[in-house]
């Protein structure tokens, strides 16, 4: 079942330039600078988007999340959503929910996110050769966001 949406100019031609979608960019277009519309209204909830999803929901087991995959995966597009699941919970639990109603998948449909938390996602391309690999984001091999202990 499609939830209409529509192949964007980048993907329509016959190659497509650099990285489709990018954390932050110079002039604050990048996908965690922007709305969490943005990012959700070209979403698709393949089953790496509801994985991604269900791993920062109040289920999460609480453990780091790591992305792994070759270029042009989706590692981006799933930290950006990520990225606004922590930071607009109310927002994305709506989405996810509807999607899970209209898909009849349980677990987008019953998703809980919690709300209150700071997103961090900092790109840090060529910055850290030793950290990173191929221009990923630290954040994208790591947590997508960093719970304190209550003594703090």
């Amino acid at each position: 079942m499609m939830l209409n949406l529509k192949l964007r100019d980048e993907f329509l031609g016959s190659q497509m330039q650099g990285t489709a979608i990018a954390l932050r960019r110079k002039d604050n277009t990048g996908a965690a600078q922007r709305t969490p519309d943005f990012i959700l209204s070209i979403t698709y909830p393949a089953a790496d988007v509801q994985t991604a999803l269900r791993a920062v929901s109040t289920d999460r087991s609480k453990r780091p999340i790591v992305l792994m995959g070759d270029r042009g995966r989706g590692k981006s597009h799933i930290m950006a959503v990520m990225h606004h699941a922590v930071e607009s919970s109310t927002q994305v639990q709506k989405r996810a929910n509807e999607w899970g109603n209209r898909l009849g998948a349980q677990p987008l449909s019953g998703l809980v996110l919690d709300g209150g938390f700071f997103a961090i996602s900092e790109p840090v391309q060529g910055g850290f050769p030793h950290v990173c690999h191929g221009g990923l984001s630290l954040l994208e091999v790591a947590v997508p966001f960093i719970e304190l202990p209550p003594s703090l």
